[in-house]
């Protein structure tokens, strides 16, 4: 009698959510020091979307909208791009100096989130780029490291040079691999430039921090409305939120919520109170899958406007227990 084997299909947000935390890094740390940078992806797949928000201190939060999502392997790999599925990219930059931020919207090209990154920075940003995220998650579902690189051309760069480039980025293993070996963001630097000479003018720490805290939770109970707060008075006499990028719980107890009662006055009848809508509130952390080999790094031309530059990022656990990725 031969034995039963059983196979499970692994989960998928640990590629998704590593890759795209990734990205934000990468992305912020070409910002200002007091701008931010937010990527969101909204898809008919089964993850439904995705959110992260990075600074240029090396601070980064995101969530996964459904994680507990499998899906078939395609190829013997992973089918990441299918998780989100179509949908769009919403890239949104946030600087002090400004009354709002700027938003831009595009649709997703693939679901692999280096192609998408790329295809915004060339298309709407005019900087050809190479983007190469990847995470490397152990067959138990924790995450071992995830790391990175984005690099840009220089203004007025010569075709040849470009070309050089493109073809070393081509050719190199995928992030996911680099990282699986303990490759440092310096070997990963050099991994992809080697040919050419490279100053380091630049490092810092990268590490999860949320912006969470009673008082946001306290803004966001009172932008639902009178008749909102009044209900929960009534009925439970408490509110319990729970953060969806960290899972710090808040409760907000009877007399927090009659606080908020008299601050804001019941709206008028026959107008409908635009906060009426509840706030998601988030359930369990996810556990992650393994990562399939890593996206390719996608190199394309275009004109460049921005801050040029190259940066690669290597984040490995520090602390049992703790995983920053939420439900």
């Amino acid at each position: 009698m031969r034995p039963a084997v059983a196979t499970a299909q692994p989960r998928l947000p640990a590629p998704r959510l590593g890759r795209t935390l990734t990205a934000g890094l990468l992305l912020g740390s070409l910002l200002r020091e007091d701008e931010t940078i937010s990527l969101q992806f909204v898809g008919t797949g089964p993850l439904h979307g995705i959110l992260v928000d990075a600074n240029a201190r090396g601070e980064v939060r995101g969530f996964v909208s459904q994680p507990r999502t499998h899906l078939p392997s395609r190829n013997g790999k992973l089918d990441v791009g299918a998780a989100v599925g179509s949908g769009t990219f919403v890239v949104m930059c946030s600087q002090p100096w400004l009354s709002a931020p700027h938003r831009s919207i595009l649709p997703i090209v693939s679901g692999e989130i280096g192609q998408d990154v790329a295809h915004y920075l060339l298309n709407l940003e005019q900087i050809p780029s190479a983007v190469s995220p990847g995470v490397f998650v152990r067959p138990d579902e924790s995450v071992s490291a995830a790391g990175g690189f984005v690099i840009q051309a220089m203004p007025g760069a010569a075709d040849e040079l470009v070309a050089r480039l493109e073809n070393t980025v081509t050719g190199i293993h995928p992030a996911s691999d680099l990282v699986r070996r303990g490759a440092t963001p310096h070997d990963i630097l050099h991994e992809v430039v080697g040919a050419f000479s490279l100053s380091v003018v630049e490092e810092h720490e990268v590490r999860f921090v949320c912006r969470c805290s009673r008082d946001r939770v306290l803004g966001a109970l009172s932008a639902l409305g009178h008749d909102e707060v009044r209900d929960w008075v009534d009925k439970q006499g408490l509110a319990e939120v729970t953060c969806e990028f960290c899972n710090t719980r808040f409760a907000v107890e009877r007399t927090g919520l009659e606080a908020l009662l008299r601050g804001r006055p019941p709206a008028p009848k026959g107008r409908q109170d635009a906060s009426r809508f509840r706030p998601a509130v988030a359930g369990s952390a996810a556990r992650l899958a393994p990562s399939p080999p890593g996206e390719p790094a996608v190199p394309s031309t275009g004109k460049r406007r921005a801050r040029p530059g190259a940066a690669a990022s290597v984040c490995r656990p520090v602390l049992d227990g703790q995983q920053p990725w939420r439900a």
